[in-house]
């Protein structure tokens, strides 16, 4: 229920003109992080992702995380290269210092 009010009041803030930060977006994304709703948190992530007008958006470390961590809760992911991957079709890119620690290619 409090990530459906979250997701309304968003739409409202949208709506009456208000600009929203990724700040916004990434507690969404935790949000769904926590109700294991992967689908849900990548909708979040491209429609912001959209709204700035990018296919592809390099993200920070605190929503690659809460994404990577919504992957791994979910179940739908094996590995974290299966994640890396996934979020990559969602338009997210990883940063290329984080992938080469983690030895993955986003």
């Amino acid at each position: 229920r409090g990530l459906k009010n979250a997701c309304e009041l968003m739409a409202k803030m949208r709506t009456d003109g208000y600009s929203l930060s990724s700040a916004h977006h990434d507690t969404l994304i935790l949000g769904f992080r926590q109700a294991r709703n992967l689908e849900a948190a990548l909708l979040v992530f491209r429609d912001q992702s959209r709204q700035r007008g990018f296919a592809r958006v390099e993200v920070g470390e605190e929503t690659l995380a809460a994404l990577l961590e919504a992957c791994r809760r979910s179940g739908d992911v094996d590995s974290l290269e299966e994640a890396v991957g996934l979020l990559c079709e969602y338009g997210v890119q990883p940063p290329p210092l984080l992938m080469k620690y983690l030895g993955t290619r986003g």
